[in-house]
């Protein structure tokens, strides 16, 4: 049942990219919806962030970690993959890989811990992925990434996300994260 479980989720990270989804399939996955906030929804930030189009940043990057934060996940989801889709609002921002990185490290997050539904791994696993390609140093990003794996019983593939992140030589307190999910998947560590 192992072999069939690791090959059923095998098929569901690598068969596609998550891009293919088709519109039935992301209407099957279910957000969960959070709790009511106190702020309105479209409340927009006033925080200068650098140089953007069309307020990209306060009026939906900014308020979707809000959202994200106070646990309304539909929300942040829905403000994070209007960011996603924009990129070039943000070409002139020399932080952009790094919003980016956390634009897509956040909806990972989502679709992992906050969604139900068949192919929210595959959705989680191209977003941890586009998160270490917009920043190498997302960290946190492959440690989640390596969750997704180990999540689906393919301990191997991810195994070798958490030697590639210890190989970049992290932080201490990412190291020893990295480590524990090591140890999580029945591998000892590199000295």
């Amino acid at each position: 049942m192992r072999v069939l479980a690791s090959f059923l989720g095998l098929m569901l990270v690598v068969e596609a990219p998550a891009q293919d989804l088709s519109p039935l399939e992301r209407a099957q996955i279910r957000i969960l919806v959070g709790k009511a906030s106190t702020v309105s929804d479209g409340n927009v930030t006033v925080f200068d962030a650098g140089p953007v189009v069309g307020q990209m940043l306060n009026a939906h990057y900014f308020p979707a970690l809000r959202d994200y934060g106070s646990g309304r996940y539909d929300y942040a989801e829905r403000d994070m993959t209007f960011v996603i889709n924009h990129p070039a609002a943000l070409d002139e921002n020399p932080r952009k890989g790094e919003f980016y990185s956390t634009a897509h490290y956040i909806r990972g997050m989502i679709y992992f811990y906050h969604a139900s539904g068949v192919g929210r791994h595959r959705l989680a696993k191209a977003d941890f992925e586009a998160a270490i390609e917009w920043n190498p140093a997302n960290f946190v990003a492959y440690l989640e990434l390596s969750r997704v794996y180990s999540e689906l019983g393919l301990k191997d593939p991810a195994a070798s996300i958490i030697h590639r992140l210890l190989d970049l030589n992290p932080d201490k307190a990412i190291a020893e994260q990295a480590r524990v999910e090591l140890r999580n998947l029945g591998i000892e560590a590199k000295p």
